[in-house]
């Protein structure tokens, strides 16, 4: 059967046009989704919405149109349609564009499916997604007047604060005069009460209580010491208070007081402005007794050393609250390393805590009671002091030991020699740890040298004299 061209022609285009193929439910919810994108449907609008798809899907606009640059390839970019049906209409026969009318038929069908079957599935998701921007819309506009009511609170509480600081202005002004005044009145009733206070005070003998009454007003008494009122107060005040000071230094001079008690007289006698240099003469002078009675220990065992015993128990015998017994073991001299390690258990550990007392008591506490313009001064003063005391002391001690060490240049017996040295040396670095500026230790290295020399010195002449006995024979 032959068919003409035009017959042919019409037949194709009907099965290029997608309104020939019964639409779907579907189809028209999608063109009217098209139509919502572009009112007229035109290609350029289609072309827009093909270009974001494929940017949404990551598709790049330039490999896809220089892979399908064809104008007759139906899926590409610049697919046209009436060079696609020139082509077509040259190339095939009419069997032939039957088929393909059949074949595009179906692939309509089937994209029209793919399509619903999307809409289905994403049908939920854009149903939720218009409910969740109607109830922001709702949520911020309830927002927007919970604002704008709390901006007119905020208006109304700042006019009514500003009324009410107006009316009590005046009675604001008058409180704070009758409170200056009030506390005036508490201040002069403290300073009238001051002197009885202070008595009370050292009655109980809260010093610390005292001292801190005295220190606390001591400014005010003295810049208006020219007033009658307070003339008075000062004078009884300063009474007291040098009552204070002979009782805190009574506490300072006894030796029963504990290092806790004696932090205590020293910190509150810096507080009442005493001379720091002069409470450092004291405390060296009360530390000085016990370390004297060290040095007559030591003294009196070299005398024993020197001259026989019942000598020294018949100088004795004015000592007759002593037992016979233990004027005996008092008067038996011990040997040079019972000698040194009594030495250095009594006098050594005695200066050692003498030091460190000491630095706790006013090298350690200067800053608390003195400005940072006096304090190097101060410090400078303490530590001298201590390091003169210190030298004295124990050039005493060095003496001592190096006439016990000369009493032993004749014996034999070497080993308990070394030992007490080595005991000695030893203890002596505590000493030179406390105060590593005196260099104790350069001292008694001197004593252990002179020591060796002498033992050298001795064996020598022992050697020359056995040599020259063995020559005359």
């Amino acid at each position: 059967m032959h068919i003409s061209n035009t017959t042919s022609t019409s037949i194709l285009k009907a099965s290029l046009n997608p309104l020939h193929v019964r639409q779907s439910p579907n189809t028209q919810k999608m063109a009217s989704l098209n139509s919502s994108a572009g009112e007229d449907g035109s290609p350029r609008h289609r072309r827009a919405r093909n270009d974001m798809l494929k940017m949404y899907y990551n598709m790049n606009q330039e490999d896809v149109g220089g892979l399908n640059s064809d104008p007759t390839d139906i899926n590409g970019a610049n697919f046209d349609p009436q060079i696609y049906l020139s082509k077509v209409m040259k190339e095939k026969r009419l069997n032939e564009l039957i088929d393909k009318e059949a074949e595009m038929v179906k692939q309509i069908r089937s994209l029209d499916s793919d399509m619903q079957t999307l809409v289905y599935e994403n049908y939920n998701k854009f149903i939720s997604a218009t409910d969740t921007i109607r109830k922001m819309k709702t949520d911020f506009r309830r927002m927007e007047e919970e604002m704008d009511r709390l901006a007119t609170n905020m208006d109304s509480i700042a006019d009514f604060s500003a009324k009410i600081s107006c009316t009590l202005q005046e009675r604001r002004e008058q409180i704070s005069r009758l409170s200056g005044t009030h506390s005036l009145l508490k201040k002069l009733q403290f300073l009238f009460e001051l002197p009885a206070r202070l008595k009370k005070c050292i009655e109980m003998r809260a010093y610390g209580q005292a001292v801190r009454y005295y220190v606390k007003t001591r400014g005010v008494l003295e810049q208006y010491q020219h007033m009658p009122s307070f003339s008075s107060i000062h004078r009884d005040c300063k009474g007291i208070v040098e009552e204070l000071r002979t009782k805190l230094r009574e506490k300072f001079s006894n030796k029963e007081s504990s290092a806790r008690e004696l932090a205590e007289c020293v910190d509150l006698l810096l507080q009442l402005k005493e001379p720091p240099d002069q409470l450092c003469d004291e405390f060296l002078s009360h530390a000085s007794q016990k370390l004297d009675e060290d040095l007559e220990v030591m003294q009196s065992q070299i005398r024993l050393h020197q001259s026989p015993a019942d000598d020294v128990m018949e100088s004795d015998q004015v000592e007759a609250d002593i037992s016979p017994a233990e004027r005996f073991l008092k008067n038996l001299p011990v040997d040079i390393l019972e000698f040194v390690d009594s030495s250095c258990n009594g006098f050594l550990s005695d200066i050692c805590l003498v030091i460190s007392s000491y630095k706790d008591l006013f090298v350690h506490r200067q800053s608390i009671h003195t400005s940072d313009h006096n304090q190097e001064s101060l410090e400078e003063v303490a530590n001298n002091k201590l390091g003169e005391f210190v030298l004295v002391r124990m050039a005493q001690y060095f003496q001592c030991l190096e006439q016990r060490v000369q009493a032993e240049k004749n014996t034999v017996d070497n080993s308990m020699l070394v030992r007490a040295l080595d005991r000695f040396y030893r203890r002596l670095e505590a000493v030179n740890n406390l105060l590593p500026r005196l260099n104790i230790l350069q001292r008694g290295a001197e004593i252990v040298n002179k020591c060796a020399t002498d033992r050298v010195e001795y064996y020598l002449d022992g050697l020359k004299k056995h040599f020259a006995g063995i020559s005359k024979f």
